[in-house]
C-alpha cells in the first residue's frame, strides 16, 4: 500500500508540474500574441494616416494651377487663385500646419504663411541635389522627416510631393507639413487592453530620431537608448518581432516593433516584463498553491486509509460459535467411514 501510495504522490507532483508548465507557456504566448496584434494595429494607423495626409498634398499638386504657376511663376492673376485655393484647403484640414508650392530649387511660390514667400525650403546643394531621387524612390510622395514649424513651434512633419512636366521630370514641389500631436493622440487614444505601462515610440529609421514618444522633449531628438537602437535595428532587418531586454531602471521590459517601410519608420511598444508576467505568475501560484493543497489531502487520505487497513488486520478472527464444532465433528466421522 505504501509503494501504490508514493506512485500516487509522486503521479500527482508530476501532473501538477506539467499542467503549470504547460499553462504559463500557453498564457506566455496568448500576451505577446496581444503585444504583437498592439503593435500591429497602432503601425496600420500611422501608415493610414500618413497615406491620407500625403494624399492631401498629392491631390493638391495634381490640379492644372498648380503646375502652370510653377511654369510661369510671375502670373501674378495665376498666383491669386492657387494662393486662394492653397488657403482653402488647409482651412478644411485638421492637422495641417501649412502648404506650399514650390519651384525645382524649392523657392516658395505659394504659402498658406505669405511670409515665407519667396524663400527656399532647402538650403543646402547636397540637400537640394539629392531631394528629386528621395521623391521618386517614394513613389513622389516623401515624408522628409521632423522639424520645428516656423510659424508655431511646434513639431511637424514635412512632406514632398512632386510636380512633373510631360516628360515625367519634377519641375517644382508641393509641400508642407502635418502636425505630429495630432497623429500622437490618435495612437494614444487607442485601448492598450489592460497593458497599462506600455509605452508607444514612433521612431525614424533614416533619421535615427523619434517621430513621436511619450516624453515630448524626445521628439526629433536622437535615438540613444541601447533597446530603442536594437528595436531600430531588428525591425529593418526584420520588419516585425519581439524581444525582452533588461531596462537601465532595473526593471526588464518587453520589447514589440513593427516596420512602417513605405514611411521609414518603425513603431514600437515597451512595456516592463512585470506588467505582462504579472497575471500569469499569481495564476501559476494559485495552481501551486493548489497543487500543494491536493497533495497533502491526498496524504492525509492515504494515511487515513492505510491506518484503517493495519487496523483491521491487527484484530484476532472471531473463535467459533460452539453450535458448529458438534457439525464439524460429525462431517468428520461420516468422510472416514
Amino acid at each position: 500500500m505504501l509503494v501504490v501510495s508514493l506512485v500516487i504522490l509522486i503521479g500527482l507532483g508530476v501532473l501538477i508540474f506539467v499542467s503549470i508548465n504547460r499553462m504559463r507557456s500557453t498564457m506566455t504566448s496568448a500576451t505577446e500574441s496581444r503585444l504583437d496584434e498592439l503593435t500591429d494595429a497602432r503601425a496600420s494607423l500611422v501608415e493610414d494616416y500618413f497615406d491620407q495626409y500625403l494624399g492631401y498634398y498629392a491631390a493638391f499638386a495634381a490640379l492644372p494651377e498648380v503646375r502652370q504657376l510653377i511654369e510661369n511663376p510671375t502670373d501674378t492673376v495665376l498666383y491669386e487663385r492657387v494662393q486662394n485655393m492653397a488657403d482653402g484647403y488647409k482651412a478644411s484640414r485638421d492637422g495641417m500646419e501649412g502648404l506650399f508650392v514650390a519651384q525645382a530649387d524649392t523657392t516658395i511660390l505659394v504659402h498658406t504663411n505669405r511670409d515665407s514667400i519667396g524663400n527656399p525650403t532647402v538650403t543646402t546643394e547636397a540637400d537640394l541635389a539629392a531631394l528629386p531621387g528621395q521623391v521618386q524612390a517614394h513613389g513622389g510622395r516623401y515624408l522628409k522627416g521632423l522639424l520645428a514649424s516656423t510659424s508655431t513651434g511646434q513639431i511637424i512633419a514635412a512632406v514632398y510631393v512632386g510636380v512633373y512636366d510631360d516628360s515625367g521630370d519634377i519641375i517644382g514641389y508641393v509641400g508642407g507639413g502635418s502636425y505630429i500631436d495630432a497623429l500622437q493622440s490618435k495612437v494614444y487614444g487607442m485601448a492598450l487592453n489592460d497593458i497599462d505601462n506600455a509605452e508607444v515610440y514612433l521612431l525614424s529609421s533614416t533619421r535615427n530620431n523619434y517621430i513621436f514618444a511619450p516624453d515630448n522633449e524626445l521628439l526629433g531628438t536622437e535615438i540613444t537608448y541601447t533597446s530603442h537602437l536594437e528595436a531600430l535595428q531588428q525591425a529593418v532587418e526584420k520588419g516585425e518581432g519581439m524581444f525582452s531586454v533588461p531596462g537601465s531602471d532595473g526593471v526588464d521590459r518587453w520589447v514589440s516593433y513593427k516596420y512602417i517601410p513605405s514611411y521609414d519608420a518603425v513603431l514600437m511598444i515597451t512595456d516592463p516584463e512585470s506588467d505582462v508576467m504579472g497575471p500569469i505568475n499569481r495564476l501559476s501560484m494559485f495552481m501551486l498553491i493548489l497543487g500543494v493543497v491536493i497533495l497533502v489531502l491526498t496524504v492525509l487520505a492515504t494515511m487515513f486509509v492505510t491506518g484503517r487497513i493495519s487496523k483491521d488486520m491487527r484484530q484476532p478472527i472471531p473463535s467459533l460459535t460452539p453450535g458448529f464444532l458438534p457439525l464439524l465433528t460429525a462431517c468428520t466421522k461420516g468422510m472416514s467411514l
